[in-house]
């Protein structure tokens, strides 16, 4: 069975602009609505969950995934994101319910295009190994996203989904009148990321990150 303690991770890294998201979360925070705080803004690509795998099958998933992360990274360069809107989902099982919100990109084909690449050079670096990608990332069922919070409180979601809400109205950048996004960012960097639970309270973390031109 798989852990969602152990993941290799493909993500797009936003410019400055999306920090708001991070202000958003911390202000859901303190105000004790939410009760963890979101990772710095980005847009998930493929993750892929695995058993513990040992250090060997690590370094044969990075031998594997590094260098053509690279190859399609050099092809890519700098563009803007545009997110027109904000959604929200929820599920209950395991230890906590987990209810989320976050904004929606407006996906064009060229994105569709890396992320089918990314999709399939992961599936090659793990073969062979006991990693599995996560449906929700797969391209039938990609939903890109950027999260503005995630394991809200049952009774504080609608008082989160008001404040968000109520963000995305007084519109935090300065936009063309008629403009209907709540968020425009630019994609700075292509990066991986492999978190390793040992089971005794560890956990390794390997970053890789290829900015873009």
């Amino acid at each position: 069975m798989v852990d969602p303690r152990n993941t290799i991770s493909i993500r797009w890294h936003l410019d400055e602009r999306a920090d708001v998201v991070e202000q958003i979360n911390n202000d859901l925070l303190d105000q004790g609505l939410i009760d963890i705080k979101a990772s710095k803004s980005h847009i998930p690509l493929v993750t892929a969950l695995k058993q513990t795998p040992s250090d060997k099958q690590i370094d044969l998933v990075l031998a594997r995934l590094c260098p053509t992360l690279e190859k399609i990274g050099n092809g890519i360069e700098y563009f803007d994101i545009h997110f027109p809107g904000l959604g929200t989902f929820y599920h209950s099982g395991g230890k906590r319910d987990n209810c989320v919100l976050f904004l929606e990109p407006r996906v064009t084909p060229e994105m569709r295009k890396i992320h089918s690449q990314v999709h399939s050079i992961v599936e090659v670096a793990i073969s062979g190994t006991n990693a599995e990608i996560d449906k929700y990332t797969h391209p039938d069922f990609y939903s890109p996203h950027v999260t503005i919070a995630k394991r809200v409180k049952r009774d504080s979601f609608s008082e989160v989904v008001r404040q968000v809400n109520q963000w995305a109205l007084d519109g935090p950048f300065d936009l063309p009148e008629g403009n209907n996004t709540v968020m425009t960012a630019s994609v700075t960097c292509l990066a991986l990321k492999i978190k390793n639970f040992k089971g005794t309270g560890e956990t390794k973390i390997f970053e890789y990150n290829l900015k873009l031109k």
